[in-house]
């Protein structure tokens, strides 16, 4: 398996205890489109942009924002699906997971990252890969 980016430290020692990863990262690919990721945070941490500040500060890095109106660009020019700037350095898309709403599956409705990343586009549950902030 590929190797994480080295920015999980920074979430690390901002208090996170563990990743969820999925997509092409953990199946056998032999080239990875990119890293899809959840890591748990509070609502408040999160709406706050606590965890954003300390990710760019951190990192002496201007690129760690969800905000859609701040850099977000086309992965691919041929593709309207716009990504944030550090899916462009780092290729993962990276979600902060406080319970919310936030998949939108076919089959199952809305769902959390929790539960979206559990599952196949058909609906049939599947596993993930949890990486651990080593204790």
């Amino acid at each position: 398996m590929a190797k994480l980016p080295e920015f999980n430290k920074t979430l690390w020692d901002l208090g996170v205890e563990y990743l969820v990863i999925d997509g092409s990262f953990v199946e056998q690919k032999d080239h990875p489109n990119d890293i899809d990721a959840y890591f748990p945070t509070s609502r408040e941490r999160w709406v706050s942009r606590e965890v954003e500040r300390e990710l760019n500060r951190r990192r002496s890095e201007d690129v760690w924002t969800w905000d859609l109106d701040r850099g977000y660009l086309p992965a691919d020019p041929r593709v309207p699906h716009r990504k944030p700037p550090f899916w462009h350095k780092y290729r993962i898309d990276l979600w902060p997971e406080y319970g919310q709403e936030a998949i939108r599956h076919e089959r199952l409705g809305w769902l959390t990252f929790e539960d979206g990343f559990r599952h196949t586009r058909g609906g049939d549950r599947k596993g993930v890969v949890n990486v651990l902030r080593k204790g």
